[in-house]
């Protein structure tokens, strides 16, 4: 464990290195948090203040574009009630009127006139509407009922010689009829009022007879009664039947985007104005108008660039029943590219087959949710195509119309300002982290330098320099932790002495009542155990004959008994055997080896004649007498009162009854010699 955390071989304490990592990638990761944490901050502010400001815009554009749709409806309502009141669209329509009346039974078509007018319906109108879904009709059905209709029908439509697309180029059928003189007279002027209009087409109704007697574009629906199951659900029949007769005279009024059959199923708003000859009602103008007369105003001529619009911005207008009423900037754009995003492929299909996705595109957002509560709405929402966007929805206020004028923008085009900022900052990260990285190991370096001196003397420390070279003659922090490592270190070299000499003491007041091998060499602690079994007990017990010149007391006396017991002490070491008794004229060993009793005569023989030379040199004649016994023997550390170590057994009795039975003689008293004299308690014996 010591190895481990101070020794040579654990690199942790030894690496101010680590220290320096940690400061510097500290520095550089607070020089990158603060600049982070500012971008985040500033980019939120930026982000609010940005989306306020793009907000405030479209607020202003979305108002600007719904009073172009109020004023340009207004004024159309306007311009079609004062086409009503024009003496000439009275004289047209009194005229043409007249001339339609006069058609009669033997006007009515033959079967090959008739057959062509339905093979007219079959080509032009049904097969679009059954590939819509739109079926359930027949040529029968849509056609016109009466014989007046199908006459004008089939000469101004069926037998028209012009292209579908150029029919109102025909001025006279040439067919002889009064109808046909009045429509020459008037239809280039009908003609180029329907144009100054803008208008898809331009009709009169009777309302007496509730057929369409005269059409400037000479459409299928020409000669058609309103009455009839193909017509009387259609946005123009309301208009005429419905609307009309509850408004002032001298007003206009117009019904919301319908698809009408006649026109394949295409989405058609008309217009309608009681036309009057003094106090007389002699029917009605209508005026038919296709998306791209709403499209003008809300695209403002599809310029969205210049009214601040952008690249993904628009303006479109959504109806009561959350369907699309003018067409988006996608679809004019790119008709292909909005199909694409459209979900439903049913839905895909019908906007394809109509080219169009006015009255099939559902817009069912939260801006245009809350515009029809009658709310002004500004934040963020979605499209039709469920993109998210910067929205700003608003009821347009036109009689008649429930319409909600919705002004948007893409939210990657609002906020890209804010992906310039975040360009920056990411470049300004860049910069400050190699810089923040470079401070760091520079003040990591200049902080680390006194670490370096501290460290090493604080590893000299743990491996036991108590004297550490450290430089302490700083004022800051490193200077009081210098001066106090070198205080501790002499304290710790203090305790350790005293620790030291505390051992020593005990150690060897242990081994002066216990055998070594019961005192721990470290700690200097009992290991009490307990050893019984097989072993030899040896009982030696000695007299001193006490020369002339000296007493029983005597210090040469003293001295004397000291060096056997220690003699015998370091013998008994060398066999590994145990004192278990030491006294003045008696010593008790137990050997406990498995050959204690060869062990214990191997002591034996080497011990007497040592002691005899040693009584001898000292001028004592020593008297020895030994006992040996072998058996079964119990030893152990006693603590009762004392810490003593004793050892049980009738082999103990019997070696201290042989050693106490046994005689022997005194050698003579020598003169003790100068050397012996000099001998002191600790000097080794001579080994025989």
């Amino acid at each position: 464990m010591s190895e481990e955390r101070h020794g040579g071989g654990n690199t942790r304490w030894r690496r101010p290195r680590a220290l320096k990592r940690q400061l510097a990638f500290t520095l550089a990761a607070v020089a990158m948090v603060s600049v982070a944490l500012a971008g985040v901050l500033n980019y939120a502010a930026a982000r609010t203040f940005l989306d306020r400001g793009t907000e405030a815009k479209l607020a202003t554009i979305a108002g600007a574009r719904a009073k172009s749709i109020e004023t340009g409806l207004e004024n159309l309502l306007g311009r079609i009630a004062s086409e009503a009141g024009d003496a000439g669209a009275v004289a047209a329509f009194r005229d043409i009127g007249s001339g339609y009346a006069e058609l009669g039974i033997e006007d009515a078509l033959n079967a090959d006139q008739l057959a062509q007018v339905d093979e007219l319906y079959e080509g032009e109108l049904l097969e679009k509407l059954v590939d819509a879904g739109f079926d359930g009709f027949t040529p029968a059905e849509a056609r016109p009922a009466s014989d007046a209709g199908l006459y004008v029908q089939y000469h101004y439509t069926a037998a028209n010689p012009f292209a579908p697309d150029n029919r109102a180029a025909l001025n006279d059928a040439q067919d002889g009829s009064e109808y046909s003189a009045a429509h020459a007279r008037h239809h280039p002027y009908l003609r180029s009022r329907g144009e100054l209009l803008e208008a898809d087409d331009l009709m009169f109704v009777s309302t007496d007879t509730q057929q369409i007697i005269y059409s400037v574009q000479k459409n299928v629906d020409l000669g058609a009664d309103l009455s009839t199951e193909a017509y009387s659900r259609s946005a123009l029949a309301d208009t005429v039947l419905e609307q009309l007769p509850r408004v002032r005279a001298g007003d206009a009024v117009f019904v919301d985007f319908d698809r009408y059959l006649p026109a394949g199923g295409s989405p058609k708003l008309f217009v309608a104005a009681a036309v009057r000859d003094d106090t007389e009602v002699l029917g009605a103008i209508v005026v038919a108008l296709s998306v791209e007369t709403l499209n003008e105003v809300t695209t403002a001529q599809q310029r969205w660039t210049d009214v601040g619009l952008g690249e993904t911005g628009e303006t479109y207008v959504v109806g009561p029943d959350k369907l699309l009423r003018s067409e988006s900037r996608t679809w004019i754009e790119d008709p292909q590219a909005y199909l694409d995003q459209v979900d439903d492929p049913e839905l895909a299909k019908r906007i394809d087959t109509f080219g169009s996705p006015i009255l099939f595109q559902d817009v069912d957002t939260k801006a245009v949710n809350e515009a029809l509560q009658g709310t002004i709405f500004e934040g963020r929402s979605s499209n039709y195509l469920g993109e998210r966007r910067l929205s700003v929805a608003r009821p347009i206020d036109v009689p008649g119309v429930d319409w909600i004028g919705v002004t948007d923008i893409g939210l990657g085009e609002a906020r890209a300002p804010l992906q310039d900022f975040l360009e920056r900052l990411i470049l300004v990260l860049l910069v400050v982290l190699p810089s923040g990285a470079m401070l760091g190991i520079f003040m990591a370096r200049r902080l680390t330098v006194p670490v370096q001196p501290i460290l090493d003397a604080a590893v000299a420390v743990t491996e036991g320099d108590r004297d550490p070279e450290v430089p302490d003659d700083r004022s800051d922090e490193f200077g009081d932790l210098a001066r106090r490592l070198k205080r501790m270190s002499r304290d710790l070299e203090t305790k350790e002495r005293a620790l030291k000499a505390e051992y020593e003491q005990k150690r060897e007041l242990l081994l002066t009542v216990l055998p070594p091998r019961l005192v721990g060499a470290e700690d200097a602690r009992v290991t009490d155990e307990d050893v019984v079994g097989h072993a030899t007990a040896i009982s030696v017990t000695l007299a001193m004959r006490m020369n002339e010149h000296a007493s029983a007391g005597d210090e040469d006396s003293t001295e004397l008994r000291s060096m056997i017991a220690k003699l015998a002490d370091e013998l008994a070491g060398e066999f590994e055997i145990d004192r278990i008794r030491s006294a003045a004229d008696s010593h008790l060993f137990v050997a406990t080896a498995q050959s204690s009793a060869d062990e214990a005569m191997t002591f034996v023989t080497r011990l007497l004649p040592q002691l005899r030379d040693l009584g001898a040199e000292s001028g004592h004649p020593l008297q020895i007498n030994v006992g040996l016994s072998s058996g079964t023997v119990g030893t152990g550390v006693l603590h009762q009162g004392t810490l003593t170590f004793g050892a049980w057994g009738e082999p103990i009795r019997r070696a201290l009854s042989i050693s106490a039975l046994a005689v022997g003689t005194i050698p003579p008293v020598k003169r003790p010699t100068m050397a012996m004299r000099r001998i002191r308690l600790g000097t080794s014996p001579r080994r025989m």
